[in-house]
């Protein structure tokens, strides 16, 4: 029987020893089950990674790819618990796979951030100090409608957004984004000019 220890071992990551694979003989709580046990032998060892590498896990092929027989692979396999250790190993492998692709779609969303807010930034500089009559409109809503879409996926939030600005008189002036255009980056003039321009646009088309 191995020592007990206070609290989870170190190479815990989610997998959970069974009272039964604790009395397994030659287990250690310390060491990952992967890893060599105490008292395992080398040649042991080297046939349950044999064993754990391989695609089908059988014990007759084991045996055989080592020169070993199948009734010493099953001893083997019996004495040190080789289907847990797999069980653990398979968890272990996940977890880490599991790990990168998280950290490699962070890294794309980060991407993908740094890309938009350009995007937005020059549509942004087009309607800073310009009269609305001199931009072109479709380019620019183009600009905004794409970058901002971009940048709420991106962060995982939802690519529709609502906003109300001062009118001239002091009423609400309404401008809604239903195809992904963020506005909470825009200042209160560039809402105007933007509101502005949609109107340009909804005249222009009737």
């Amino acid at each position: 029987m191995p020592r007990k220890r206070n609290g989870p071992p170190p190479w815990k990551t989610g997998f959970t020893r069974s009272k039964a694979h604790l009395e397994v003989p030659g287990m250690d709580a310390v060491r990952a089950p992967w890893e060599r046990q105490k008292g395992e032998t080398r040649v042991a060892f080297e046939a349950f990674i044999a064993y754990r590498d391989s695609m089908e896990r059988t014990l007759a092929k084991t045996g055989a790819a080592l020169g070993k027989s199948t009734n010493l692979m099953k001893r083997w396999s019996y004495r040190w618990n080789w289907v847990d250790r797999c069980m653990a190993w398979d968890i272990e492998v996940d977890r880490i796979r599991r790990e990168s692709m998280l950290k490699e779609i962070e890294a794309m969303n980060q991407r993908h951030i740094t890309e938009a807010m350009a995007l937005q930034q020059k549509a942004i500089e087009r309607l800073r100090g310009v009269d609305p009559a001199d931009l072109n409109p479709n380019q620019v809503l183009a600009y905004l409608t794409e970058a901002a879409k971009m940048e709420r996926v991106a962060r995982g939030i939802p690519d529709r957004v609502q906003q109300e600005i001062s009118g001239p008189d002091g009423g609400p002036v309404e401008v809604s984004a239903q195809s992904g255009l963020d506005l909470s980056r825009l200042t209160e003039e560039e809402l105007r000019a933007l509101a502005s321009i949609r109107r340009r646009l909804a005249g222009s088309a009737e």
